[in-house]
């Protein structure tokens, strides 16, 4: 669509680090990198889309991460 497009390119201009994931609920898959996010955890963008998220995460955070998007998945979104 003309939004993914738009946001694809938007996503790749942009300096800050950031991984975009499926909006599936509970479903936490990298659908979408750009440049400086693969830069700083060391995979290509194929590779990024191909592996799990966890794989990019310290092993030292990994659990600390996986309660905090664990809670979120079952928690409503609070505006």
């Amino acid at each position: 669509s003309r939004l993914a497009i738009l946001s694809k390119s938007a996503l790749s201009d942009f300096r800050l680090a950031i991984a975009r994931m499926s909006d599936k609920p509970c479903h936490y898959a990298i659908e979408l990198v750009n440049e400086a996010y693969t830069n700083m955890v060391g995979y290509t963008p194929d590779e990024m889309l191909s592996i799990k998220w966890q794989a990019t995460v310290h092993p030292e955070d990994l659990e600390a991460v996986t309660v905090g998007i664990t809670k979120s998945c079952h928690e409503p979104i609070v505006s």
